[in-house]
């Protein structure tokens, strides 16, 4: 895992809070869900890149200003918006996955679609939307206040499967409780 892309709303944050955010970014802490901020510090920490990936009826340079002046544009390597600076289209619109995949390659220039990870809230707009431009990608749906242990528990199990991808072809989906394969076959040892 190289890449996770986050969507905002009901994924890092709680419901209906973005327009509370922009306008007043020092509730940051509040609006989020616990222990996010932590969570985002451990993955930069190990080595993984971040991207926030959302749909929004606001102007997108009020929502990057509001992470700035929290601290936690720092987290992210890239922010992309369903706006006119971005992408016009919502997701589960292919076009907003593209342009988010293109702008993972200007940190990671040899990244492989399997080795990004989406988390949202809505598996039909976040996971599936993802899923139809990258079927060999991964997802989290992750939904409230968990999301945190959620994204750290499936970033351990990943670092396990990474060890045994040698022998198995594995496409993992993880929903927040348990985990998953759509495929799990052995392969050939060489």
């Amino acid at each position: 895992m190289k890449f996770i892309w986050f969507d905002w709303g009901s994924t890092l944050a709680y419901s209906k809070t973005r327009k509370l955010f922009m306008c007043n970014p020092w509730v940051a802490d509040d609006i989020l869900y616990p222990n996010v901020r932590d969570m985002l510090a451990f993955l930069k920490r190990k080595g993984v890149h971040i991207g926030l990936v959302s749909n929004m009826k606001y102007h997108a340079h009020e929502m990057d200003r509001a992470l700035l002046d929290s601290g936690l544009l720092e987290y992210f390597d890239f922010t992309i918006y369903n706006t006119s600076r971005d992408v016009p289209c919502k997701k589960p619109c292919p076009d907003i996955f593209q342009r988010a995949y293109e702008k993972s390659l200007r940190f990671v220039p040899d990244l492989q679609p399997s080795e990004i990870v989406m988390v949202g809230n809505s598996v039909p707009k976040d996971l599936m939307g993802f899923l139809r431009v990258f079927p060999e990608g991964r997802v989290i749906h992750a939904k409230g206040p968990g999301i945190a242990k959620d994204v750290l528990r499936f970033f351990y199990m990943n670092n396990i499967y990474d060890v045994t991808r040698s022998h198995y072809s594995v496409s993992p989906y993880f929903d927040g409780s348990s985990f998953y394969s759509k495929t799990f076959e052995p392969t050939s040892r060489s």
